[in-house]
């Protein structure tokens, strides 16, 4: 995994647990890590869409997938746009809902994912973003998917 800490069964007293995955805080490199890929995202969504933005809408990234996913020339790798566009997603739906950066994974693997201060949810932002893409994205799902998230949570942008 890179950069991603390898956990080992000696957890921290800092460590949570939510149904098999153990998370954790960012470390430097994986919050340094994480805010490239912000900015990746910004490349990317003006490169796709001519839209200059510090801080990617969801709409933007819809609109980012499906021209990328239309591009026939010598496009980013998928592993590049999962990275990217999964952790602006994550940025999003983590300010929205309310809920934290953290490592999470099992005795495998880790990913950046983020969680209800009480681990009761925890969302890989990354792996949505991989298992769309690796379907065909044929519509927009980042707008959709976030009204559905927010809502489980009951933290609605809408209703706050």
């Amino acid at each position: 995994m890179g950069i991603f800490r390898q956990r080992s069964s000696n957890a921290p007293a800092n460590a949570g647990s939510s149904g098999g995955a153990t998370t954790y805080p960012l470390n430097m490199s994986e919050a340094s890590w994480r805010d490239e890929q912000l900015v990746r995202a910004c490349d990317l969504v003006f490169y796709y869409t001519g839209e200059d933005t510090d801080q990617p809408t969801l709409e933007q990234l819809d609109a980012t997938v499906m021209a990328w996913a239309a591009d026939t020339s010598d496009r980013p790798d998928a592993g590049d746009i999962d990275n990217a566009l999964g952790i602006a997603f994550g940025d999003i739906l983590a300010e929205d809902a309310h809920l934290s950066w953290v490592v999470a994974g099992g005795s495998q693997d880790s990913d950046l994912a983020v969680h209800t201060a009480d681990d009761a949810v925890v969302v890989f932002p990354r792996t949505i973003v991989a298992e769309y893409l690796d379907a065909g994205p044929t519509e927009p799902f980042f707008a959709r998917l976030h009204g559905e998230l927010t809502a489980s949570l009951g933290r609605s942008p809408d209703s706050q």
